[in-house]
């Protein structure tokens, strides 16, 4: 059995409980073996962990450096978050959450996305490399 209770995200709910009852209901336990796949190419993530008891459904959320944040909400054990910045790191982690309250977060994981290629730049250096060639081999 899972012993974390849920304190600061039900607080509507315990003040109902605290007049008619002196038991806290439990949250959900948090998700176990989180896993993050990612590709070095794209702002997308799959997150999927393992099922833990007392939850409902799922969210899972990745957070950059300044606070900024993505999530996804799900029924399964597994969901997409889209959207990331590219070449930001961000911490990435999943909730269980039941019908009164989100539960602990599960261990954290850090994940890089992608590096922003700008190919106009690439495409634009590359041509002007090759004009530079051709007109250097006509000269000779």
């Amino acid at each position: 059995m899972c012993y974390i209770y849920c304190l600061k995200a039900c607080n509507e709910v315990l003040n109902d409980l605290t007049h008619h009852s002196s038991v806290t209901p439990p949250a959900p336990c948090p998700p176990t073996q989180l896993r993050v796949d990612s590709s070095c190419d794209s702002s997308n993530i799959s997150v999927s962990w393992l099922a833990s008891q007392g939850s409902v459904s799922y969210m899972a959320m990745a957070e950059d450096a300044e606070g900024r944040q993505w999530s996804c909400n799900t029924n399964s054990t597994t969901c997409h978050i889209s959207g990331l910045l590219c070449g930001q790191q961000y911490k990435v982690y999943a909730a269980g959450v039941d019908e009164k309250c989100i539960g602990a977060k599960s261990n954290v994981e850090m994940i890089q996305t992608g590096r922003y290629l700008n190919l106009r730049h690439i495409y634009s250096y590359s041509t002007s490399l090759i004009k530079k060639a051709f007109y250097n081999n006509l000269m000779i």
